[in-house]
């Protein structure tokens, strides 16, 4: 009996994959090392999309979030290689341009919603490292954007491609 010879090429440690790019060996590979499939639309794109994210057992944060925090970083690295992501108290993704540090902190509505005060420590510390112009939010729907501009720049999935553009424009 002949036994087809696979050869996995993925890195499983990234947690973040585009479905068209996989062949069905890679996605079986990615639900062993328990990838979830999720429907969304990558940064700057209309049309969802299927993708595999890692989930974190160690946070509480969403689906939605997470997979919000790692297309970012997917559509980051086409701009600079010095991208970081966090799952503590820092921001969500902190990433260099021109030698400055920028941060983008993920929302979802949950914790403005439901604590408050939790949240406003989180924009205060994040005004205090890294002032007004080189933070913002990005929200994965529209539906709190309101309460959140009321903070700093938000932006959602659909727009934040051009500010991130804007951002690196003038880069060397």
């Amino acid at each position: 009996m002949y036994r087809e010879s696979i050869n996995i090429t993925l890195d499983y440690r990234k947690g973040f994959f585009r479905k068209r790019n996989l062949n069905k060996h890679d996605i079986r590979y990615l639900k062993d090392y328990k990838y979830v499939e999720v429907f969304d639309k990558a940064v700057g794109k209309n049309k969802i999309e299927s993708f595999f994210i890692k989930p974190n057992p160690n946070t509480s944060e969403s689906l939605g979030h997470l997979f919000l925090v790692k297309a970012l970083e997917f559509y980051l690295k086409k701009f600079t290689k010095d991208v970081k992501t966090y799952q503590t108290l820092k921001p969500d993704i902190i990433f260099d341009v021109n030698g400055r540090k920028y941060a983008i902190e993920v929302e979802t509505g949950i914790r403005l919603l439901k604590n408050k005060k939790s949240f406003e420590e989180k924009v205060s510390n994040l005004y205090e490292k890294y002032g007004s112009k080189r933070w913002f939010f990005v929200l994965t729907s529209m539906e709190h954007l309101d309460k959140y501009q009321d903070y700093q720049k938000t932006y959602t999935k659909e727009n934040v491609h051009r500010k991130i553009k804007e951002l690196f424009r003038n880069c060397k």
